[in-house]
């Protein structure tokens, strides 16, 4: 039997094979790299890129990138699988940016476990299910996957701040040591910041739950 398996290049290893961990717009040269990259990808068998942009450093890539990037990936008639930038307050916004980059590249779009988050923004759905069918009715192609369940999952890091993740972890850990700055991701998770999206805000801590770790020091 054959397998219902294939394979996806990875965005944020593009770009640190590119470019590094930097949370800065790519230069012309370095996008040009990438493109590079891509290409080298699709024509040894990927089905395609994919990219979580709440994650690091694929947050830092801008919509201009993700197109140009998404352009190689049309050529090969590929796939373009996105956990988007928002699922939570900025989700139109953010659905918005994945059409137009579907939009301007020609490549099909995937969203990865489609979803709206938190209860004060269920009554968006309506409006997001409008965003698929007018994409679907402008010829772009588009598709998405669902879980069957209420709870996500990811890396604890995710309730930190974007720039508090700029150079790596590494970087992040130095951060982490400095009371100021500590302070100031205190501030940013309580404030919010525009366009991200705020865990704890929308989940709240009641419904954050770490599930594992991997030493005993930290099983406290």
């Amino acid at each position: 039997m054959g397998l219902n398996e294939s394979y996806l290049i990875p965005h944020g290893n593009v770009r640190m094979e590119a470019m590094g961990l930097d949370n800065r717009t790519a230069s012309p040269e370095e996008l040009s790299r990438m493109r590079e990259i891509i290409r080298r990808e699709m024509e040894v068998g990927a089905f395609g890129l994919s990219t979580g942009l709440i994650y690091m450093p694929c947050a830092y890539a801008d919509t201009a990138e993700l197109i140009e990037l998404c352009k190689v990936v049309a050529e090969f008639d590929g796939a373009f699988v996105v956990h988007q930038r928002s699922e939570a307050d900025t989700i139109l916004a953010s659905m918005e940016e994945v059409i137009e980059i579907g939009r301007k590249s020609g490549v099909k779009i995937h969203f990865s476990h489609f979803k709206v988050c938190g209860r004060k923004n269920w009554s968006l759905i309506d409006k997001v299910l409008g965003l698929l069918d007018s994409a679907a009715a402008e010829g772009i192609r588009v598709s998405f996957d669902q879980y069957p369940y209420v709870a996500g999952s990811t890396m604890l890091g995710v309730i930190l701040p974007p720039w508090a993740h700029d150079g790596g972890t590494d970087k992040l850990l130095e951060r982490l040591r400095s009371p100021a700055l500590r302070q100031r991701m205190i501030q940013d998770i309580e404030q919010g910041i525009p366009g991200w999206d705020n865990f704890v805000d929308f989940a709240g801590f009641d419904q954050i739950f770490v599930t594992s770790v991997k030493t005993d020091a930290n099983r406290e």
